[in-house]
């Protein structure tokens, strides 16, 4: 058949999912397809959590999206993965407890830096 001359070699244990790189990701074959460096980085990543228990970490780990195409996968809902998702303390930068301390290590950093330039200067004229 076509999967032959598509040279692809387990077309029978492909799971059919809503998403394209989901079945791409499934895909045994030693033909390289033209993806860009972003798809190919999907499908590496997919692959990965494949073979991972879909659990909290690897949800936080992995992200939304990736978590969401493994799920589909592996029979598992986009809303029970997207209730685990939503309920992490901390999923993006946008988090405001992340930007907060992160703006807090900045402020601390630049005020150790003022100090430390402040202390420079005053011994470079001999105080």
């Amino acid at each position: 058949g076509v999967d032959k001359e598509l040279e692809i070699n387990n077309l029978d244990s492909i799971i059919l999912c809503d998403d394209i790189i989901g079945i791409w990701s499934q895909i045994d074959t030693k033909v390289d397809y033209p993806f860009s460096k972003i798809e190919r980085n999907m499908i590496k990543k997919i692959r990965e959590l494949l073979e991972l228990e879909l659990n909290t970490i690897n949800i936080y780990r992995y992200g939304l999206y990736i978590s969401t195409v493994v799920g589909s996968i592996k029979g598992i809902s986009y809303k029970k993965i997207n209730d685990i998702y939503s309920k992490l303390s901390i999923n993006s930068i946008n988090n405001g407890n992340i930007l907060s301390s992160y703006s807090f290590i900045l402020a601390s950093a630049s005020s150790w830096s003022n100090f430390i330039i402040s202390v420079s200067s005053a011994s470079e004229v001999g105080l």
